[in-house]
């Protein structure tokens, strides 16, 4: 348009859609005659930024909420892989029960609740110093319900190893994504170690599912904030050192994690105090 003026004014009406009115005005009509046209304009997140703003997109609170969700949502074909994978775990972790037995010295520690009297505390003679009381507990409620049997005091270590896996699967899909994810699902359900851990009367499947539970929901907690995912990484952390010993292994992983963070990462992530407490 050869002899024509033009303005631009642009509002934006969300996060990434404006609407602009470019007018052409040819100075030599009379009356100011005018061109208006109206357009529509979305951004997308691959496109430049808009004069004035910074090329690294913050990340609040409520941002990394959407991200998480939509990173969340998994498709037909993964969630398929994911429960063949949980249904392997479980067929291959419960086969041929009938041929488990208590070997272990701590197996029978953690199992022999019921053959101590009052006198004796209801445990074997200094119990505290193999584990916590949480695992023989949990064998003593399972064998009170199902007897002294194998499915009796495995049980606990059954339920806890065949729930890392899927675990193991959310947790890994949302610190890299669906294809480490699936991944590391397979690699789990698979694992000789973790299979042979699910089968006997030791704390290790039982600690494995809560350190992880816990040190993921610490992340969420680091990330997004919030007081609820602060008391649930707690709990679980509690729950980790309530299993084994060296169950505050989730502190420890938080707490050399958050010195990086704060040096690499935009926004400030939650006090180390409230993450401690």
């Amino acid at each position: 348009m050869a002899g024509f003026s033009n303005s631009v004014d642009v509002t934006r009406i969300s996060q990434h859609s404006f609407v602009g009115i470019r007018t052409y005005d040819n100075g030599r009509l009379s009356g100011g005659n005018a061109v208006v046209l109206v357009f529509h304009v979305k951004r997308n997140h691959m496109q430049l930024p808009l004069r004035g703003e910074s090329s690294i997109p913050r990340e609040t609170p409520r941002a990394l909420r959407g991200r998480n969700q939509t990173l969340m949502r998994a498709g037909r074909v993964e969630l398929i892989v994911v429960a063949c994978a949980f249904a392997a775990t479980v067929a291959v972790r419960c086969a041929h029960l009938s041929r488990a037995s208590v070997e272990h010295f701590d197996e029978g520690v953690y199992s022999s609740n019921l053959w101590f009297t009052a006198q004796q505390g209801y445990q074997y003679p200094d119990r505290y110093l193999y584990a916590p009381p949480l695992m023989p507990a949990l064998v003593e409620s399972s064998m009170l319900f199902f007897g002294p049997t194998p499915a009796g005091w495995l049980l606990p270590t059954l339920v806890f190893g065949c729930l890392t896996v899927p675990l193991v699967w959310w947790v890994l899909r949302a610190w890299f994504g669906p294809q480490v994810a699936l991944t590391g699902v397979l690699l789990a359900a698979g694992s000789d170690f973790h299979i042979v851990y699910s089968r006997v009367v030791l704390t290790d499947a039982v600690l494995g599912f809560w350190l992880l539970l816990a040190v993921y929901l610490a992340t969420e907690a680091v990330r997004l904030g919030g007081w609820w995912r602060t008391a649930a990484a707690g709990v679980a952390t509690g729950i980790a050192w309530w299993t084994k010993y060296n169950g505050w292994l989730p502190l420890a992983i938080c707490a050399t994690a958050l010195v990086p963070w704060r040096l690499t990462q935009r926004a400030p992530p939650v006090s180390a105090f409230r993450i401690a407490w």
